[in-house]
C-alpha cells in the first residue's frame, strides 16, 4: 500500500489516518535511507517531489534521488535521467541523463530503455550508441514480446 500511495500521488482514508502513515512511513524511510538503502533513498526523493507528507523540496528529491542511483537503484537512476533531462531541478544535461538512463536499463528497468530509445529516436548520436552497445539480453529482459 505505502509503494502505491508514494507512486500515484494519491491519498487514502481519512486525514488523520493519513497523517499518522505518512510520518510513520515518512520516518522509517528516513531510517533506511540513511543508512544507504537505495530502495528507501528513491522513495525518500519521492516524498520530496511530490511533496507527500512535507512541503515539496525538489532539491532534497533530487539529493536522494543521486544517493539511490549511486547505491544501484533503477528507479533513482530513472528519476535522476529525467530530472537531467527535463532540467527539472538541475541544469538540462542530455550526457548524464543518457548515461543515468544507460545505466537503469542495464539493470532491466524497462521505461530506462524506452526512454533512451526516445532520446535516440530525436537523433542523439550518444544515445543511439549506447542503445547498440546494450547487450541482447538486457534488451530482451527490458521488454515485453507479445506472440500471436
Amino acid at each position: 500500500m505505502a509503494g502505491s500511495v508514494l507512486r500515484s500521488g494519491k491519498k487514502s482514508g481519512d486525514k488523520t489516518e493519513r497523517v499518522r502513515f505518512t510520518k510513520i512511513y515518512s520516518q522509517t524511510l528516513y531510517n533506511a535511507a540513511t543508512v544507504n538503502d537505495p530502495l528507501a533513498q528513491y522513495y525518500l526523493g519521492q516524498v520530496y517531489e511530490k511533496g507527500l507528507g512535507t512541503k515539496a523540496d525538489i532539491t532534497k528529491a533530487i539529493s536522494w534521488y543521486q544517493k539511490g542511483a549511486i547505491n544501484g537503484s533503477d528507479s533513482a537512476q530513472l528519476s535522476i535521467a529525467i530530472c537531467y533531462l527535463e532540467g527539472n531541478g538541475l541544469e538540462q544535461d542530455t550526457t548524464l541523463a543518457i548515461a543515468w538512463l544507460t545505466q537503469a536499463a542495464t539493470s532491466g528497468n524497462a521505461e530506462a530503455l524506452e526512454r533512451l530509445a526516445q532520446v535516440a529516436e530525436c537523433g542523439n548520436e550518444d544515445a543511439i550508441q549506447q542503445l547498440q552497445s546494450l547487450k541482447p539480453a538486457d534488451a530482451a529482459d527490458s521488454t515485453q514480446t507479445v506472440t500471436e
